[in-house]
Order: C-alpha cells, then sequence, then structure tokens
C-alpha cells in the first residue's frame, strides 16, 4: 500500500505539471486504476477481519468517515471560504497528501515488521504467490 500511494501521488503530481492533455488523461486512467484496487485490496483485508454481521455498520461508517473527510477537503481547498485553489494546486496539494500517506504506511509497516521480527516476517513469505490447490471434480 505504501508503494501504490507513492506512485498514485507522483502520478497526481505529474497531471498537475503537465501540458499535455493524453498526459493528463493517462495520468488519470493510471491513478483511477492504483485507486480501485486499493480500495478493493483494503476492504477485501477489512472483511476478513470482521464478523459477517458487521458488515453494513463497518463499510458504512467508512464511507460516512470518507465523505466526512472529502467535504473538509472541499471547504479547505476549494470554497472562498478556504484556501480557494485552482485546478492545478488541488492537483498538487493531493499528490502530496497520497505521498504523505504512502510514507505513514511504510512507517507503519517498517513497525510491524520490528515489532514481529525480521525472522518471522521472512517465515511468511508475503510476496510469494500461494500455491494453488488442485480440485478434483467428483
Amino acid at each position: 500500500m505504501a508503494a501504490v500511494a507513492v506512485i498514485q501521488g507522483l502520478v497526481m503530481i505529474l497531471s498537475a505539471m503537465t501540458k499535455e492533455l493524453w498526459v493528463a488523461y493517462l495520468c488519470y486512467i493510471i491513478f483511477g486504476i492504483l485507486y480501485q484496487a486499493m480500495v478493493t485490496v483494503a476492504s477485501m483485508e477489512v472483511a476478513k477481519k470482521i464478523e459477517d454481521d458487521c458488515y453494513g455498520l463497518i463499510f458504512g461508517l467508512n464511507t460516512f468517515v470518507a465523505l466526512v473527510i472529502q467535504t473538509i477537503w472541499v471547504i479547505v481547498a476549494v470554497t472562498d471560504v478556504g484556501l480557494a485553489l485552482g485546478a492545478r494546486d488541488q492537483f498538487l496539494v493531493t499528490g502530496g497528501y497520497f505521498i504523505i500517506l504512502g510514507m505513514i504506511f511504510l512507517i507503519i509497516a517498517l513497525i510491524t515488521t520490528t515489532r514481529m521480527g525480521f525472522r518471522v516476517f521472512l517465515k511468511q513469505s508475503l510476496w510469494l504467490p500461494k500455491p494453488v490447490e488442485s480440485y478434483t471434480a467428483y
């Protein structure tokens, strides 16, 4: 998640700095693909940890908090009450936000790995694909 968040931030900054329309659209597509993939992965990880009867509460609360944060962002960055940033500046700030978020994810991963012990981390082989079990038809 750390690497993808940093890549998303760099793509947003590139999109803000480019003068070419096709580069901006390509950045938009790349950002959208990465964003949707990460939302799916994060939702899957949350869903694995909660009980079946809690899905509505957890994901509903998650969506509500996300909308509150988005509303605050719009008030601060876009409206005249806040900073009234232009489109390029909004992209730059959002790109910086994703880079900072990626750094926070990286720090959390390093702390978790350190606490867990590096040998335990290596034994888990998280980066290796899991073997596919063969299924036989009955």
